[in-house]
C-alpha cells in the first residue's frame, strides 16, 4: 500500500460522513460554504480523484471520465477544492474538466495567495469557433487568452495542468486524451502570502470535473523558482539598508563657543549614540519568576538591557489578580522599577483578553469573562496606578481574532484614565494573510473615534512561517495607510527543528535559520517609515514558544541575539570624532536618539537628542554649547 494511503482513506471516510450529514439536514447545495474540500495526504504520491453523482470522492483513473461533479448555477458557485495537506508542498496538478454547455462565465479559482496578492483565476470562452483559456486574477479575465488546441465548443473535455512551485504558477490546457504539449501557455507569480494555513484551494463555476491528479514537481523547476525568489529578496534587503540610512539618520552639527561667545576652533569633539529613539523590545516578565537565583536574574538583566530599550510587561489578569481585590502590584513595581532605572520604556500587555488568561484566577479559568463593570474598574485602576510610568498599552488583546470583548469602551476608559498613554490595538495573522477582519476593525475604530495611537502586528502566527520579505513590506504599506504608527509586537522565529514554512527557503528552523531571518526581518521593518517598534516575544528558550528565545535555557546568548546586537549596537550605531571648523562647528550624520557629547575629552551635561521628525526645509540639528 503506498505511503499515505491509509491516511487518505480515513480522510475520505470523514469527508463522506460530513457530506451525508449535511445533505440530510439541509435543503441546499450539498457542499458547505459552496465548495467541498479534499486534503491531499501526500503530494509526492500520484493521486487521481473523481467526484461521482452521489458527491462521493473516489479513486479515479486515467480513462475516459464517467463521473463528474457539476455545479449548479442557480444555487451559486460550488465545486471541488483541492487542499494541500501541507500548505508548503509544491503542487503539480492536472484537472479533467468540461465547461458546461453555454457557460459563458465558466471559470475556476486558485486560492492560496492571500493578503499580498490576488487569487489566480482561469476561465474558458468560445470565440470564432474555438475555445480559449483565459488567465487573470480576482475576477479579471481580460489579461491573457490562449487557444486550446482541438477543442471547439463547450461540453468537450479538456485537461488543464497547473504547476505551482512556491509563488510561481505555470499553466497549460489541451484536449483531453491527447498528448500534453511541451510549452507552457503562461507563467505568473502570485502574491507574497502563499497558502497560509489553509493550503491550496480550487473552486469551479459551471465546470464538470472528472479527475484530479497530483504528481511530484521537477527538481529543475524548484531550482529555478528558488533563484527567482532570491532575486526578489536580495534587492529588498539592499533597498531596506538604503532606506534606513535615509529614514533613521539626520545631519547634525555641534557649535561650540567659549565663555565669551567666541567660536572654539579646532576643539576635539566626540558624539556617541547612547539610546535609540526607535523601540527595540522584548517581553521582560520572566527575570523575576522564571529564574531560580539572583545570579541568573542579574545575568538576565545584563543581557536584556545590553540589547533592548523597551520591555513588555504581561498584565494577564489571571495571574495579576490571583486573590480577589489583591492585584500583584509589588511584582510589577519591581519589574517597572528596574526598567525605569535602566531607562527602558515599557508597554503593558494586556489588561483584557477574551481568554481564560483574561479571567482573574480567583474566579476560575472556566468562568465567563468579568462583567463590564469589573472590566472598567480594572482598566481604570491599573491605568491610573501606572500613569506616567508605563507609556504604551495593548489594552484588549487580539480583538479581531477573539471578539468577545469589544474595544469601544475599554479604550475610552483607558484614555480617560491616562490621556498621555499610547494605546495600541494588537492582533495576529496579519503577516500571514493581511487579516482583512482586523483591518476592517481598525477602520471602524478610527471612524467611530475610538482613541488609539498605534497598530500592533504580531509576527509568529502561523508558527514556523518565514514570512516573505516583500509580503512583510506590502502588509506594512497596507496598514500604514490607516495613518497610525505600526508596532511589531510579537516576533518569534523559533529554533525548534521544525520545517520552515511560507518560504522558498526550505530546511528546518535551527539557530542559524532563526538568526538569518531575524536580521533580515528587522532590516525590512526598521526601513519602513510607519514602524516605530519591534518587540521579540520570549527572551528565553524556556518561554513560549519553546526554543523561540534569544537566550538558551542556560542563559547563553544564541546566534540570533548576537546578530541583533551587532545590527542595533554596531551597524545602527553612531560614534563620531573630529575637530570643530573655523566657525566652531563639528558636523556628523547620526541615528535618531540620545547622545553623549565630549569636548576636549570632557563629558558635557544634558541630554542631546537627534530628532526623528524631518520636515521639508528642516534645518540641520544644531546643539549650541557655550563652554565656561
Amino acid at each position: 500500500m503506498p505511503a499515505g494511503t491509509s491516511s487518505l482513506m480515513s480522510k475520505c471516510l470523514a469527508f463522506l460522513f460530513f457530506v451525508i450529514a449535511f445533505a440530510v439536514f439541509a435543503d441546499m447545495p450539498v457542499f458547505n460554504d459552496n465548495f467541498a474540500c479534499f486534503e491531499l495526504s501526500d503530494v509526492k504520491d500520484n493521486l487521481f480523484l473523481s467526484v461521482d453523482g452521489k458527491f462521493k470522492i473516489v479513486k479515479g483513473n486515467k480513462g475516459e471520465p464517467e463521473f463528474y461533479f457539476s455545479s449548479d448555477p442557480a444555487g451559486g458557485p460550488t465545486g471541488l477544492a483541492v487542499k494541500g495537506y501541507n500548505a508548503e508542498d509544491d503542487l503539480d496538478i492536472r484537472f479533467a474538466f468540461r465547461p458546461d454547455a453555454g457557460a459563458e462565465d465558466a471559470h475556476l479559482y486558485l486560492f492560496g495567495s492571500y493578503g499580498g496578492g490576488l487569487p489566480l483565476q482561469l476561465g474558458c470562452r468560445k470565440l470564432d469557433g474555438s475555445m480559449k483559456l483565459l488567465i487573470g486574477n480576482d475576477g479579471d479575465l481580460t489579461g491573457s487568452e490562449f487557444l486550446i488546441q482541438g477543442v471547439g465548443n463547450y461540453g468537450q473535455w479538456i485537461t488543464i495542468r497547473v504547476l505551482r512551485v512556491f509563488r510561481t504558477i505555470k499553466v497549460k490546457a489541451w484536449k483531453y486524451g491527447e498528448k500534453e504539449p511541451e510549452a507552457w501557455m503562461a507563467s505568473a507569480r502570485i502574491g507574497a502570502h502563499v497558502a497560509g494555513g489553509n493550503g491550496i484551494m480550487w473552486r469551479f463555476r459551471n465546470f464538470s470535473v472528472a479527475e484530479v491528479s497530483c504528481t511530484t514537481v521537477d527538481a529543475k523547476e524548484k531550482t529555478e523558482s528558488f533563484a527567482r525568489e532570491q532575486e526578489i529578496e536580495d534587492p529588498i534587503l539592499r533597498e531596506s539598508d538604503a532606506g534606513i540610512e535615509k529614514l533613521r539618520k539626520e545631519d547634525c552639527m555641534v557649535e561650540i563657543r567659549d565663555q565669551h561667545g567666541k567660536a572654539l576652533v579646532g576643539a576635539e569633539v566626540e558624539v556617541e549614540l547612547k539610546r535609540h529613539e526607535f523601540l527595540f523590545g522584548c517581553n521582560v516578565m520572566n527575570y523575576v519568576e522564571g529564574l531560580s537565583s539572583d545570579t541568573e536574574r542579574n545575568l538576565y538583566k545584563e543581557l536584556f538591557s545590553g540589547l533592548f530599550n523597551y520591555g513588555t510587561l504581561g498584565f494577564y489578569w489571571h495571574w495579576f489578580e490571583k486573590k480577589k481585590n489583591e492585584p500583584d502590584y509589588p511584582l510589577f513595581d519591581q519589574i517597572a522599577g528596574w526598567c525605569a532605572e535602566r531607562r527602558i520604556q515599557m508597554k503593558g500587555h494586556p489588561l483584557l483578553w477574551d481568554s481564560w488568561m483574561g479571567i482573574p484566577m480567583w474566579m476560575g479559568k472556566d468562568s465567563p469573562q468579568p462583567s463590564p463593570e469589573m472590566q472598567r474598574l480594572h482598566v481604570e485602576s491599573v491605568m491610573k496606578y501606572y500613569a506616567g510610568k508605563i507609556a504604551f498599552w495593548e489594552l484588549v488583546n487580539e480583538p479581531a481574532s477573539l471578539s468577545g470583548i469589544k474595544i469601544e469602551d475599554p479604550y475610552r476608559w483607558a484614555h480617560a484614565s491616562d490621556p498621555k498613554a499610547k494605546l495600541i490595538i494588537n492582533d495576529y495573522r496579519v503577516l500571514d494573510n493581511g487579516f482583512p477582519a482586523f483591518f476592517k476593525l481598525l477602520e471602524k475604530a478610527e471612524a467611530d473615534g475610538i482613541p488609539f495611537d498605534a497598530i500592533g502586528i504580531q509576527a509568529h502566527v502561523p508558527e514556523n512561517k518565514r514570512f516573505p520579505l516583500d509580503g512583510v513590506r506590502d502588509t506594512l504599506d497596507k496598514y500604514a495607510r490607516l495613518g497610525k504608527d505600526l508596532h511589531i509586537t510579537e516576533f518569534t522565529p523559533a529554533s525548534n527543528g521544525l520545517p520552515i514554512l511560507g518560504s522558498h527557503l526550505k530546511g528546518k528552523w535551527d539557530e542559524g535559520a532563526q538568526a538569518d531571518y531575524s536580521q533580515k526581518f528587522y532590516r525590512t521593518c526598521f526601513a519602513h517609515p510607519a514602524v516605530k517598534a519591534i518587540s521579540w516575544w520570549g527572551f528565553l528558550d524556556s518561554e513560549w514558544p519553546e526554543n523561540g528565545g534569544l537566550l538558551t535555557k542556560d542563559l547563553e546568548p544564541k546566534a540570533a541575539y548576537k546578530v541583533l546586537k551587532e545590527l542595533i549596537h554596531q551597524k545602527w550605531h553612531t560614534k563620531e570624532t573630529g575637530r570643530t571648523d573655523m566657525n566652531g562647528i563639528f558636523r556628523f550624520r547620526g541615528f535618531h536618539g540620545e547622545y553623549t557629547v565630549k569636548i576636549n575629552g570632557l563629558l558635557q551635561e544634558g541630554r542631546f537628542v537627534v530628532p526623528a521628525t524631518k520636515q521639508i526645509g528642516y534645518e540641520n540639528k544644531k546643539w549650541n554649547l557655550n563652554l565656561k
